[in-house]
């Protein structure tokens, strides 16, 4: 029976996926506990429209576009923090997942305010939208799915038109669309049970997350050193002529 490599390139996929789960339990949770899309800004900007022509309902538009503010500052706190646009692990993926976890949970047990907690998670997925958006040179979204179809559809296409290159890139963004399917299907079945405490969930959720990018980091530096030193004591030492 051949041996079974999980390569790191592998590890990190596997991470990048995780986060899209994570992404799709926080937004459904949002959605069943306050009735608004945390990451879906189309369906919202109608609503604003909706609600200012039909209902007149001023509190309603003020959160929408509340959240289209906080998501847009999310995403220009995360291109702060991390201007190389590519996937590496020497970013700061962690550290900011961490620190969105430790937020949503001092909110969530210190905090008895519903707007503030919808506010501070959209914030949280634009954070993270716009922090870990390009991997190989390949861009793509964690936070939602309208972006993950059109590109699954144009890999496929230029996969069909004879660029067999682009079969890795199919691969992964299907399994981003099932990563958001299955942190769905989690969030309903677990409100089910939790109720409003899938926020709290959420929250414990983002840490293990950024703990999990720890130690993905840890092992690569580790095995970087490893190989360093072996080629190092595999070189064979230079002749020095008087």
């Amino acid at each position: 029976m051949p041996k079974i490599i999980i390569t790191q390139d592998f590890k990190i996929r596997i991470w990048i996926y995780s986060v899209c789960f994570l992404s799709a339990f926080i937004n459904i949770g949002g959605f069943l506990d306050y009735a608004y899309s945390l990451s879906h800004y189309t369906g919202n900007f109608v609503d604003i429209i909706y609600d200012i022509y039909i209902f007149h309902r001023i509190t309603s538009v003020l959160i929408l576009i509340g959240f289209s503010v906080l998501f847009m500052l999310g995403a220009a706190i995360a291109a702060f923090v991390n201007q190389n646009k590519d996937f590496h692990l020497e970013s700061r993926f962690g550290e900011v997942q961490f620190i969105i976890g430790a937020i949503i949970l001092l909110i969530y047990f210190c905090f008895d305010n519903e707007v503030l907690f919808v506010l501070v998670l959209s914030m949280s997925l634009g954070v993270q939208n716009g922090l870990i958006r390009s991997y190989k040179g390949m861009g793509f979204k964690t936070t939602h799915v309208t972006g993950t179809l059109s590109d699954l559809g144009s890999y496929i296409g230029y996969y069909f038109n004879g660029d067999k290159s682009n079969s890795w890139k199919i691969v992964f963004q299907f399994m981003l669309l099932i990563s958001f399917l299955f942190g769905t299907f989690a969030g309903i079945f677990l409100h089910h049970y939790v109720h409003h405490q899938i926020l709290m969930y959420g929250g414990i959720l983002y840490i293990l997350s950024g703990l999990l990018y720890f130690i993905l980091r840890y092992t690569d530096k580790k095995k970087s050193e490893k190989e360093a030193a072996a080629e190092v004591q595999n070189t064979p030492p230079v002749d020095i002529k008087q």
